[in-house]
């Protein structure tokens, strides 16, 4: 669960296996009535990617994913829902979410190690 605020709107990020998302979805809910009834669908369930994480920033989500067999990092503008993922120097690899304290921010912090690679940290 990541939270998420401005001046105008308050809210929750929340990965969630409900509805039948066996892989997981991202929903979101107002944190004054955060109540399963209230959430909306920002990421829906996709059979053959699991959803593993979500970091809320001011102008973007970023999801840790297993998908084709490896794991990756999507950004998902939320003006827009536009979305990338992040390259990655090797396909065998292992990405992970670093430490991001900063909200408002145009740059992430994250991990990446592979069988050749020794553990990296990228921003």
């Amino acid at each position: 669960m990541e939270h998420w605020s401005n001046a105008i709107d308050d809210r929750f990020y929340l990965v969630t296996n409900a509805e039948g998302a066996h892989n997981f979805k991202v929903v979101t809910a107002s944190a004054a009535d955060p109540d399963m009834p209230s959430w909306t669908d920002v990421v829906p369930h996709r059979p053959h990617v699991r959803i593993e994480r979500v970091a809320a920033f001011a102008e973007h989500l970023v999801m840790s994913e297993r998908a084709d067999g490896g794991q990756r990092l999507r950004v998902r503008r939320l003006l827009d829902g536009v979305e990338h993922t992040i390259d990655q120097p090797e396909e065998a690899a292992s990405v992970w979410l670093g430490p991001n304290a900063e909200f408002d921010t145009t740059t992430i912090r994250y991990g990446f190690s592979s069988l050749v690679t020794p553990t990296t940290d990228y921003d």
